[in-house]
């Protein structure tokens, strides 16, 4: 995977140029052209193209890997798993409309990684409990990879903030000069502040307006970009804490490695910019559950208190299924019965999906 040195230096280079994500042409350091490499491989090998989102496929197929004696990295995840925390989940009764594929109507890829535990009754009611397999997230697994190959410690000082992301459906509105005021309130002991923009809001000119106020930009890559997982996590080893104007994943997923997360006030909302669906919390059959969930995790992000980092840890572990996660061999154990259970030989091997009769 990727070196320390190299994921700093391309996510300073994503960064820096607010174009670089709209042009398919543009080359990354290697001299690749960068999104035309990745939108290409993203639609190869998976059977679902979305598990590579973030590179979580990659990631849990890596995890087998090398801790097996079967390389599955060619062959393709057997079922579907969510790539971040979907607090708007919690109580639904549905699951989304695009959940799963439709490109192949002779196979029913209606199979799950289900994570973390309030999407293990939705998925079952959905889809049927043999079509269910109860795991941790990908990142879990992105994260066990990544402690295994780093070997360097580096000292972790100051905040890194995450700007609430944009995405191609929906742009982001904030109070901007609020909340680069914020960050420059932070006391001496919190600082440098660093900022992580997400490759959407390059293009619109959100790491552009940090760089010019000084701070230190970066971006982790494109959403299909396989290294995104390491490079975020590369990130956060440097800082102490963490930050960003709405509970999201990236508070779980800094929680986890280590980082002390909070929230900043900075009042935010979407403009939707296309007409993807999306489920929203008060659609469920549970609304105030949902939102009293939400109201509990976000009022743990409130202050920054170190003190209470063991109770933000014991949330992050929850929401992330970390008690569920098991050694290499059982996970391509459970992953092979999941598949045997779901797919024909025929079916696996023309998707060649990680089941008895393709490894």
């Amino acid at each position: 995977m990727i070196t320390y040195d190299k994921s700093i230096l391309e996510s300073k280079f994503f960064a820096s140029d607010r174009n670089f994500f709209t042009d398919s042409n543009n080359k990354d350091l290697d001299g690749k052209s960068y999104l035309d490499y990745w939108h290409t491989r993203s639609h190869k090998i998976e059977a679902y193209w979305p598990n590579n989102v973030y590179g979580v496929a990659k990631n849990i197929k890596r995890y087998i890997t090398e801790g097996t004696n079967t390389n599955v990295e060619s062959l393709s995840l057997p079922a579907v798993t969510r790539h971040g925390i979907h607090f708007e989940m919690y109580g639904h009764k549905d699951l989304h409309p695009y959940e799963f594929p439709t490109g192949d109507k002779s196979v029913e890829f209606k199979t799950a990684l289900s994570w973390p535990k309030f999407m293990d009754p939705i998925y079952i009611q959905n889809l049927g409990e043999d079509k269910v397999l109860k795991t941790a997230s990908p990142f879990v697994y992105s994260y066990e990879n990544w402690k295994l190959s780093r070997s360097q410690t580096t000292e972790r000082i100051g905040t890194l903030f995450f700007p609430r992301h944009s995405t191609k459906s929906r742009v982001v509105v904030t109070d901007y000069k609020k909340m680069w005021k914020q960050l420059e309130q932070l006391p001496d002991e919190m600082k440098p502040v660093k900022v992580c923009v997400f490759h959407a809001d390059v293009d619109l000119g959100v790491a552009d307006d940090a760089i010019s106020r000084g701070y230190e930009t970066f971006c982790c890559g494109h959403v299909l970009d396989q290294t995104f997982h390491w490079r975020l996590l590369d990130l956060l080893s440097t800082v102490k804490y963490a930050c960003s104007q709405k509970i999201t994943s990236n508070a779980i997923y800094a929680t986890l490695s280590g980082v002390h997360y909070f929230l900043l006030d900075a009042k935010m909302k979407y403009i939707n910019v296309d007409q993807f669906k999306v489920l929203r919390m008060k659609d469920g059959d549970d609304y105030q559950g949902a939102l009293q969930h939400k109201r509990e995790v976000t009022n743990q992000f409130q202050s920054i208190n170190e003190d209470d980092y063991p109770n933000r840890l014991i949330t992050a572990h929850r929401l992330l299924g970390y008690d569920r996660i098991v050694s290499p061999q059982e996970y391509l154990n459970q992953l092979l019965e999941l598949s045997d259970r779901n797919y024909t030989k025929e079916q696996a091997q023309k998707y060649n999906l990680i089941h008895p009769d393709v490894i």
